[in-house]
């Protein structure tokens, strides 16, 4: 063993602060940490965008909104009994 200290952070994985849009996945979207990143997106296109959305399925109809608002390419649910009701949805 050495006494160097261990790195903090990988540093292929360090914040890329480059200007522009980034691309995010919101898992749990319909829930309430989700709901409030959803908001954050919709009031800041510019700096976000959502390419994928996944909930419990308990909000079908909130998910699907969610969905036709961001323009999402992917959306996702745990409860497959609710599959049908999301793609009536969307």
């Amino acid at each position: 063993m050495t006494d160097s200290p261990a790195p903090l952070a990988d540093p292929h994985l360090r914040y890329d602060a480059t200007p522009g849009r980034r691309d995010i996945v919101v898992l749990g979207s319909t829930g309430s940490i989700g709901t409030q990143a959803v908001d954050l997106v919709l009031r800041n296109p510019d700096r976000f965008r959502v390419t994928a959305l996944s909930a419990a399925g308990g909000r079908v109809g909130l998910l699907a909104e969610q969905a036709y608002r961001l323009r999402v390419d992917h959306v996702a649910v745990a409860r497959e009994d609710v599959v049908p009701q999301l793609r009536e949805a969307l």
